[in-house]
């Protein structure tokens, strides 16, 4: 494996707990690291690998789990776990095997190429619908790839930290800085990525708090 490869790859080769729960993250490990610049095929396993991801992406999801990532979300989430637009459930269930009280919801009106509640039960509501639970509010609340505007998300939610996984600096999945007004980002922490891609986790803070 070439050095620039190495220094974004090592930190995610998958630990035995990823190796036993996390098929994601190996099929993910296979697919982004088949290849180098100098190979003369080089495009082609560029294409191969914009197609493992689509593949991933109808399996699993849109963003890449590790163990590592899983438990920084843990250690801020010491009453439990709200999760909207679960997708698949895929973060969730690992989150649960983990320890965590998860709830998670999704009202299926995303475009996904994916099926809702592959790996988890995800309650069939949108995300006005579970922030009307008191109880929710004292959970930290995950977003993952949101489809909808994250400035309404975030003024939803009437808690105090939030686990985000997108592109938060620049990208598809809508970040909007008018979040920062209110919120924030006390710590960000690099996930797998596909070529492309540059999903994060950040965690963010209520101002004030």
């Amino acid at each position: 494996m070439e050095k620039w490869a190495e220094k974004w790859a090592t930190p995610f080769s998958p630990t035995t707990w990823d190796r036993e729960h996390n098929p994601f993250l190996s099929e993910w490990w296979l697919g982004h690291n088949s290849r180098n610049i100098y190979d003369p095929n080089y495009s082609e396993k560029i294409l191969s690998e914009f197609h493992a991801r689509t593949k991933c992406i109808e399996k699993y999801g849109f963003a890449v789990p590790t163990e590592k990532i899983l438990r920084e979300i843990l250690k801020v989430s010491p009453k439990g776990i709200v999760e909207i637009g679960a997708g698949t459930g895929y973060w969730s269930k690992l989150l649960q095997l983990l320890g965590a009280d998860v709830i998670a919801c999704d009202d299926g009106s995303g475009l996904y190429p994916f099926t809702v509640g592959t790996f988890f039960q995800i309650e069939p509501v949108s995300y006005q619908q579970i922030f009307r639970r008191k109880d929710v509010h004292e959970r930290t609340l995950l977003v993952i790839w949101p489809s909808v505007d994250n400035v309404k998300i975030f003024n939803g939610y009437k808690g105090d930290t939030v686990a985000y996984v997108g592109e938060i600096d620049d990208g598809c999945t809508g970040y909007d800085p008018e979040i920062e007004k209110t919120w924030e980002m006390v710590k960000q922490v690099q996930i797998p990525v596909w070529d492309g891609i540059h999903d994060s986790l950040g965690i963010f803070k209520r101002k004030g708090n």
